[in-house]
């Protein structure tokens, strides 16, 4: 009787440990899963990224001459620097597109340098030869990101 109930326990303590397998199979699956997912939420982000930047590109192509009016319509009705954004939306775009740190890289440094020439060189020259509309352009338009409600 004895030897029956322990033959029992091991029969159930078999069964456990079978299912305890199968549970850990499936949550391996689950987790590869779940990466494969994450790879390609990444990959849309990138190339909706990429997308939007090369739209950007179209819509605010520059004169090659400097402009003689302060420029406030189409693109420049949202941000002050939009080719700007858009070159560096592109490549933030195509960093995540294909999931490249030396992109990533490469990214920080152009953003970093344009942001600098922007705010040492362009905006005070702009400032110099706008004036007070520029001044005025500026506290309503944000450098990089729109200004919501403004």
């Amino acid at each position: 009787m004895i030897e029956g109930r322990a033959a029992a326990t091991e029969r159930r303590a078999a069964v456990i440990e079978g299912r305890a397998a199968v549970t850990e199979r499936r949550a391996a699956v689950i987790e590869r899963r779940a990466a494969v997912i994450e790879r390609r939420a990444a990959v849309i982000e990138g190339r909706a990224a990429v997308i939007e930047g090369r739209a950007a590109v179209i819509e605010g192509l520059s004169p090659v001459d400097p402009t003689k009016e302060l420029v406030i319509q189409g693109l420049y009705r949202y941000v002050r620097n939009p080719m700007y954004l858009a070159v560096s939306t592109i490549l933030l775009g195509e960093a995540l597109l294909v999931r490249s740190r030396g992109l990533l890289g490469y990214w920080v440094i152009f953003f970093a340098a344009v942001n600098l020439f922007v705010m040492a060189y362009e905006e005070p020259t702009l400032r110099r030869r706008f004036g007070e509309s520029y001044t005025r352009y500026q506290e309503r338009v944000g450098r990089w990101l729109p200004r919501i409600g403004a």
